[in-house]
Formats: C-alpha cells, structure tokens, sequence
C-alpha cells in the first residue's frame, strides 16, 4: 500500500493536469464565441487557422500585357474579361466570417494554368495562394464549366453560309466540309479490369479524341473519352457524326449546297487518311498500289488540305499542355479537360489570341504523348456486307470525279 504522502503527490497532480485540460477548453470556447460573434466587416486575420500563403500573383498576371498573358495562360485580355464576366454568374461564391472565398478572377487563371502547362497541383496552389484540395476542385470545375456552358457556343455545326466559307477555304479540291482525324491523349491507367482497353498501338494508355476542323483551324465536332485501344474507323462509326453520316444527316448533307461535276451532282464531304473507309461522304486517297498520274495528283491534294487537322491537334496541344501529360488518372476528369481544351483552342481563334511557333516544341517526355490515332486500314471492313459494298462503290465514283476533275483544273 502506498504512502499517503505519495498518494496526496499523485492527486495534486492529477488536479494540475485537470485545470489545464479545463483552461484550454475554455480558451478554445473563447476562441469559437470570438470569431462567431466577428461580423464580415471585422473579419478574423486567417493566421489564426490557416499559414499565409502568396495572394499576389492573380495581380501580377492581370497587370500583364496581351502578350505575356498570352504566354503564361494563352489568353488575352478581351478573352479573359469574357470568361470571368460569363462565369461569375454562376461561380461566384459568398465569404463568410471564417475566410474569403477564392474570387473568379483566380478561379479562372488557376484552370488556365492548369491546362496551359499541367502543372502539379500542390505548385498551383502556392502559386495562387490557395491550398492543394482547392486547385483540384477549381481545376475540375473550370473544366466543367468551359464544357456546360460555352461547348455549343464555341463549337457548333457552321451555318450554310459558313458552310459555304469552309468549302471555299479548301479549293481547289472542291465540296470539302472538314477534315477528320482521331489522336491521343494520355490517361493514367484506370482501374486494373479495364486498363488494357485503353493501351494504345504505341503501348500507353489514353483516350481518343475524335475532331473536325474547318480551314481555319477551328473545330465542328468533336467527340472523345474512347479507349485508347479502338480504332479511328470503329469510333467514327458509333460516334453521334458517323450515326449522321450513315443517314445522311450530319451537317454538310443537309446543306442545300452542291455542285456539278462531270456528269453528277456532287455533295459536300469529309476528308480522312486511309484508317477511314471510303464513302460518298468520307474521301481518302488512293492505296499505292492504285495509283496512276492522276490519282497520285488527287493524293497530293488531298493530302495537303487534310494536313489543316494535324495542325489544328498540334495548335491545341501546343496551348493546352496537360494534353502531352501523363496528368488524369480519372477517365471523367480527362475527357473534361480534354473538351475544356478543345473549347478554348476555338475561343483562342475567334478572338485571334495569336499562336506562338515555339509552343510546336515539345520536350521528350511530350513527344512521346504526341501521337496520332491509329491510321492503319482497318481490315475488311468494306466487304462485311452487300450494303457495305454498295456503300464503298458510291464513294469510289465520286473520288473518281473529283480526281478527274482535279486533273483538268490543275
């Protein structure tokens, strides 16, 4: 049995110990009634719960010039007023006693930067003054918000007098509605049952992106999120255009545009390289072993309009560098950033934020995620069927016309 002078020890400090856990206790009610009874006008300095972070940058790329801007984030200043005049509406949030709400303004450069240069969030946080978990869900709600709200503003079927535009911008190979093409974009693998879906011909993953582009380097349509692994032809097919297409009514064979060539009425078409199959309305070259002087004179052509697609992937992913990035391990949060850039590269061109030559370079780690999509003819796949036949002999007349026609005019 102990002492009783160590047991009046023990009890003098466990009563120590007691006040203490009371005085902080009390201290920390004190603390809570201090900053619920603080109106907005008295604000709490947010030391008393968050380290300070850097506030000024959002001011210094503001202050910036059309050109540094345009360097840092791809925009200019009328594009920029535009997107947080349209999004503040909706994105705005109220401060509260506790801390300010992160403005649009910051809000809109962090997704900016985000897609401009795939920079890690943690970074993008110290650079915006904000923490981790914000620059994530401000990144994907930009995303989001791009697609909701300015996807049919930006990217919308042309009307028949722009149609009219696009098919001139093209000659002398005439009736052309856009070029079509499919490329990668890198994908964190995804869950382990369906990562081998998305392993590319290349050996990594990704999602297709499927574009249309004018002669301006503008997009029509696209369509994304397939998996890596599917081929251009097989996406075009079951993508909402190539359901159009098949039924004659995708935007370019509704227009009430034609044109007499030889002895048949022509209509508006896509061009493609040979991973598509040839259709009345989707016209590739002429395999080699097909060629003659005339049709290597319609390849040449052909081939040279259809380059407009290639350089329309190249300005986007030249802006929007998380499109060369091995950044999204969500397949939903990549296809978001994947049609927010798309969006944005549209928006670029309709308010003429110039295209710096330099962005064409690409580091290694970027030229190894800079790859189109698979170009290889799809075997058989125009002898599955008499309709399919049909089909095929229905764009090889019309090719025929068109190089004949080429031939002459050249």
């Amino acid at each position: 049995m102990a002492a009783p002078g160590v047991l009046w020890t023990l009890s003098k400090k466990k009563a120590k110990k007691r006040r203490q856990r009371v005085i902080i206790s009390q201290q920390k009610q004190l603390l809570t009634y201090y900053l619920l009874a603080t109106e907005l006008t008295n604000r709490p300095d947010s030391r008393l719960w968050s380290l300070p972070k850097n506030t000024g940058f959002t001011e210094i790329l503001i202050n910036y010039d059309d050109d540094l801007l345009n360097e840092n984030v791809r925009i200019n200043h009328q594009m920029f007023l535009y997107l947080v005049q349209t999004l503040n509406t909706v994105w705005q949030k109220e401060d509260t006693n506790y801390r300010q709400s992160t403005t649009v303004f910051d809000k809109v450069l962090i997704g900016l930067w985000r897609l401009a240069h795939g920079t890690d969030f943690t970074t993008l946080g110290h650079m915006f003054g904000v923490g981790r978990s914000t620059a994530n869900e401000v990144s994907r709600q930009f995303n989001e918000l791009i697609y909701q709200i300015f996807y049919k503003r930006h990217i919308r079927k042309p009307t028949e007098q722009r149609l009219q535009e696009i098919i001139n911008g093209f000659q002398p190979l005439p009736l052309v509605a856009g070029c079509i093409d499919g490329t990668h974009i890198p994908l964190r693998l995804p869950e382990k049952n369906q990562a081998a879906s998305y392993i590319n011909h290349h050996g990594w993953s990704s999602i297709v992106l499927q574009a249309v582009c004018d002669h301006e380097y503008q997009l029509i349509n696209i369509a994304t999120g397939y998996s890596g692994s599917m081929h251009d032809a097989r996406i075009f097919r079951i993508s909402s255009l190539g359901e159009a297409c098949l039924s004659d009514t995708s935007y370019f064979q509704q227009a009430n545009i034609t044109e007499q060539i030889g002895d048949r009425q022509i209509h508006p078409y896509l061009i493609g390289d040979q991973a598509y199959s040839l259709r009345s309305y989707m016209i590739v070259k002429y395999r080699r072993r097909e060629l003659t002087r005339e049709r290597a004179y319609f390849n040449k052509m052909q081939s040279s309009k259809r380059m407009r697609i290639e350089n329309t992937f190249g300005r986007i992913k030249g802006r929007f560098r998380i499109l060369l990035k091995l950044t999204e391990s969500k397949l939903e949060n990549a296809v978001y950033a994947t049609m927010a850039s798309c969006i944005l590269h549209n928006m670029c061109e309709q308010f003429k934020v110039e295209y710096l030559q330099r962005w064409d370079q690409r580091t290694a780690d970027e030229g190894m995620f800079d790859r189109d999509g698979n170009h290889q003819p799809l075997v058989g796949v125009n002898d599955i069927n008499n309709a399919d036949r049909q089909a095929l002999h229905e764009g090889e007349v019309v090719r025929d016309i068109i190089t004949e026609y080429l031939w002459a005019q050249r």
